[in-house]
């Protein structure tokens, strides 16, 4: 049994690496499953949100629109963000004028991702990346960043068990999920382990988001040549 990030279980069963889902065998109710109806091969354990945090100490009027993370003149410093598409591109829209509503209809189109890549351009000299979830808290608290995307639960953990003076706006904070998967020929286990877990979800509303970023190739490979890109300009800056 593994529990892994919702997007790494979409790629993985469509390649069969993983087993699919069989919900009567495990004697649970799909739909009570917040999103189950978008992963073949996992179940829902927990949702989390990724959100813009700064440090109200450092930045007394911080940022209210995602706009705001794209504003290099009227927040100077370096941004820290994670280092993946998911998301990301959506932000990049949004501050761009895209409405909510129509962000995977944009994104869908080869002009709209030029269009995003084209706005992550205005930041991409302010761009600090991070890999694991323990970094943007720390480097928000050591000030080497103005603004960071985090996920909420550990600015929340900041907040509450450092004393740190967080906080976070939500305009156009992302949701995704993490998954219980399993592994081929632990069929047998998986499911021992899943239909004995206590409720790992409770019923509530479906989900809206469509996962198609990292499922799509196109975004993938120009996700990577731009990372490439932009890791050389740091390099030689």
């Amino acid at each position: 049994m593994i529990d892994g990030y919702s997007l790494w279980s979409i790629e993985l069963c469509n390649q069969g690496l993983i087993e699919e889902i069989d919900w009567k065998k495990l004697g649970l109710d799909r739909s009570k499953f917040l999103g189950a109806d978008k992963f073949d091969c996992g179940v829902p354990t927990h949702i989390t949100a990724k959100v813009v945090a700064y440090d109200k100490d450092k930045l007394p009027n911080g940022p209210k629109t995602i706009a705001d993370l794209f504003d290099t003149s009227k927040f100077r410093g370096k941004r820290k963000l994670y280092k993946s598409p998911d998301g990301l591109l959506e932000w990049a829209l949004v501050a761009d004028r895209v409405p909510v509503k129509d962000i995977y209809k944009v994104l869908r189109t080869p002009d709209g991702v030029d269009r995003a890549f084209r706005k992550l351009d205005t930041i991409k000299t302010d761009i600090i990346w991070w890999t694991s979830g323990a970094q943007p808290p720390q480097l928000l608290a050591d000030g080497q960043v103005v603004m960071t995307a985090a996920w909420s639960g550990r600015i929340y953990d900041a907040i509450k068990n450092s004393g740190k003076h967080f906080e976070m706006m939500w305009d156009a904070a992302t949701t995704s999920a993490n998954v219980w998967i399993i592994p081929p020929r632990a069929l047998h286990g998986g499911r021992r382990h899943i239909s004995s877990s206590p409720s790992p979800l409770r019923p509530a509303p479906r989900p809206t988001r469509p996962a198609i970023l990292l499922t799509r190739p196109a975004i993938r490979t120009r996700w990577l040549w731009w990372i490439q890109r932009s890791c050389l300009t740091f390099q030689l800056r």
